[in-house]
């Protein structure tokens, strides 16, 4: 008795140790979506830091329109892209009819590459000042104001040097949602893989537990309730979920935004409806 007692022990270490040695063995399903979550969320946080990290606003500086010169730099472009050199006047958020911007100011500009003259004086009649083809290295921006326009320094006029960020953006878009979709698939893999192998032990654990040669030496755990099995979502579930997401994202991004105001009539030219009587205020 006391032999077949030490038997079913052995059985049972022996058995058990094979079930922890299949259960820490991770699957091939676990490691390629571990690998595939890992290089996607590489990709992403890569593709992410190089737009972080583009001079697409060189010069962003607030500036007076008095006569005299204005100074900007020496700033840093990391991008070979064309750039483009504009005053914002501001003129709209005061609306001066009697100091307009087209027309009235007249600048010039000059630009320095890494001490050496890249662009030589260019003039402007209007705030579009021009733009420059531009690779890696440092520049600085002279601007004079030839004409006396102070009166637009209400609107808080600001000299812009910048390049277009969505012909970028627009670029790096798709590397964005694959690498993302990516991540959200590897990380599906990997829960599908443990849960596959947690139902492989389970089972595997049952077929212990069933066994009558065992459990004649082990009756006392035959009173334990039974656990009820676990049972996991779907692998189509987990697959599509991510996809759905991502689609949803994609849709509230390109949706475009509602118009707000409100709905003006116009009406024909001509003589308007009850204009002779005296009661009628003119629109």
């Amino acid at each position: 008795m006391q032999a077949n007692t030490y038997s079913a022990v052995s059985i049972i270490e022996n058995t058990s140790a094979s079930v922890e040695a299949n259960v820490m063995r991770p699957s091939k399903q676990i490691w390629t979506g571990s690998f595939l979550a890992l290089v996607s969320a590489t990709v992403h946080i890569g593709v992410c830091h190089w737009m972080i990290s583009r001079t697409f606003t060189a010069v962003n500086k607030p500036i007076s329109l008095t006569r005299g010169f204005v100074k900007a730099g020496p700033f840093k472009i990391n991008l070979n892209s064309n750039y483009e050199v504009r005053i914002d006047t501001g003129w709209e958020s005061y609306n001066d009819p009697n100091c307009p911007s087209y027309g009235r100011l007249k600048t010039r500009w000059r630009l320095y590459k890494d001490g050496d003259i890249a662009v030589n004086w260019v003039d402007s009649p209007d705030p579009y000042l021009g733009d420059f083809l531009a690779d890696e290295g440092t520049y600085e921006l002279v601007l004079e104001i030839l004409s006396d326009t102070a009166c637009l320094d209400p609107g808080r006029p600001r000299l812009l040097v910048f390049t277009d960020r969505n012909k970028y953006a627009d670029k790096t878009a798709p590397i964005m949602w694959f690498s993302a979709f990516g991540v959200a698939l590897g990380a599906s893999l990997v829960v599908m893989g443990l849960i596959s192998v947690s139902d492989e032990a389970y089972q595997q654990n049952a077929r212990i537990s069933d066994s009558v040669s065992i459990g004649q030496c082990f009756q006392w755990a035959q009173t334990f309730p039974l656990k009820r099995k676990f049972l996991p979502p779907p692998a189509f579930a987990l697959l599509a979920a991510p996809g759905l997401v991502i689609l949803i994202n994609v849709f509230m991004v390109l949706q475009p935004s509602p118009s707000k105001g409100l709905r003006v009539h116009l009406l024909r030219p001509g003589p308007l409806m009850g204009s002779g009587s005296p009661l009628m205020q003119p629109i």
